[in-house]
């Protein structure tokens, strides 16, 4: 989550995201606006894409190098 974001836009997101299940990836973007009839879901991205929104970029870099290093150790373990 981008630093300052509001806390009604983090809620609509967790209430989403606890409602459907379904995820793209294990790390992806999410894209809320507000709307004359409240927040919406806009679209999902790719991590990639977060170069393009108000990301914390050090943060993306550090989870998407986690779970790269998580897959690897899966990856060589079976």
């Amino acid at each position: 989550m981008a630093a300052g974001c509001p806390g009604e836009v983090v809620e609509f997101a967790n209430a989403m995201l606890a409602e459907v299940q379904w995820r793209p990836d294990e790390l992806f973007m999410l894209d809320v606006c507000e709307t004359g009839h409240g927040l919406r879901l806009v679209e999902l991205n790719s991590f990639s894409c977060s170069w393009l929104y108000a990301s914390n970029f050090t943060t993306v870099v550090e989870v998407a190098s986690r779970l790269a290093s998580n897959a690897w150790e899966r990856s060589q373990a079976r």
